[in-house]
């Protein structure tokens, strides 16, 4: 089943594109003429031993002006976004109010804020709220080059956090912990229904010379639970990922997933990826949801974001489990 919402997650090209320091700042010369004409920027952050994971993200509509963003932080799974011991995302802001020194430094009025401080490799995230006790001090630091998108409209890099984390009242320290970020531009992201099933885009880090990007449709020789329910045939099941390995950055050739879901929230609880490199590689990887919240960055759009626990080769590794869910697959498959 084709649908034109699909195209801002879809893989255009096989190889990499180029990323330059200028992607990592606004791309004001879009030619797209839509209200939904995106461009976001994504830095996470956990904390393993404490089942702790962050989420933080600024998301800017140009041809509208406005922007979205902010931070959640959590411990453990939970139900509702307004669960978490932190979230603090604001819908509206004017995006020219707020973007006055493009991106290599804002300030959002929440208090969220990143610093570029060297394009490609090196960035500061910031937040506080005193009167919850809630505070982020972070430095993320590359540990890969860029791995740029076919379409040259989105990317993705693994990185290093180091800093200070204060929630409700207590102090941690972010040592030495990785986490993929992200960039996108160029492309709308249209509210409309997709009557589809999940699509999930999944990151994992597991030192400086290992990380991997998976985003995929579950495929249907695994038996999904919505099979039989949606026409989505295997060749469209996968869809972009690559592979860092001792220094060399390679493009997934293909792979398949299969994602197991809570009956009642939707919530992926377990991954079981396949996934082949660029040099032949196969990789068998398995993940396991930790902690995180459902969050609707647009209502007709239901997002589950989890940080995962993940298993490839007796080694373990922790990333993203960013899930979307639309309207015909929620009302069908959670009680």
């Amino acid at each position: 089943m084709s649908c034109d919402n699909q195209n801002w997650f879809k893989t255009i090209g096989a190889g990499f594109g180029e990323f330059t320091g200028a992607d990592d700042f606004l791309h004001p010369q879009s030619p797209v003429n839509d209200d939904s004409l995106t461009e976001t920027q994504y830095f996470g952050l956990n904390i393993p031993e404490a089942n702790i994971y962050g989420f933080g993200y600024l998301w800017l509509h140009p041809n509208l002006d406005t922007a979205t963003g902010g931070l959640f932080v959590c411990q453990g799974i939970k139900r509702s976004h307004l669960q978490a011991e932190l979230f603090d995302m604001r819908a509206y802001s004017k995006q020219s109010d707020i973007i006055t020194n493009d991106l290599h430094s804002f300030r959002l009025p929440n208090s969220y804020q990143v610093d570029v401080i060297e394009p490609g490799k090196s960035m500061r995230v910031r937040y506080q709220d005193p009167a919850r006790e809630n505070f982020l001090d972070m430095t993320s630091t590359a540990i890969m080059p860029v791995a740029m998108r076919g379409n040259n409209l989105h990317f993705e890099q693994a990185m290093r956090n180091q800093g200070e984390l204060v929630l409700r009242g207590k102090r941690y320290t972010i040592d030495n912990t990785f986490n993929v970020r992200d960039r996108s531009w160029g492309q709308p992201r249209p509210e409309g229904h997709n009557p589809i099933p999940p699509m999930t885009w999944m990151t994992g880090t597991f030192d400086e010379n290992f990380a991997f990007n998976f985003s995929a449709f579950d495929h249907p020789d695994l038996k999904p639970e919505w099979l039989g329910s949606f026409d989505w045939p295997a060749e469209n099941s996968f869809h972009d990922g690559w592979v860092y390995r001792d220094g060399e950055l390679l493009r997934a050739t293909g792979g398949r997933k299969i994602t197991r879901r809570d009956r009642h929230s939707g919530r992926p609880l377990t991954h079981e990826i396949e996934l082949t490199d660029s040099r032949g590689r196969d990789y068998r990887i398995r993940g396991t949801t930790q902690a995180g919240l459902p969050w609707s960055g647009w209502p007709n759009c239901l997002v589950h974001l989890n940080l995962t626990r993940w298993e490839w080769d007796s080694r373990v590794g922790w990333g993203d489990t960013q899930e979307c869910q639309w309207t015909d697959y929620i009302h069908q498959f959670t009680d």
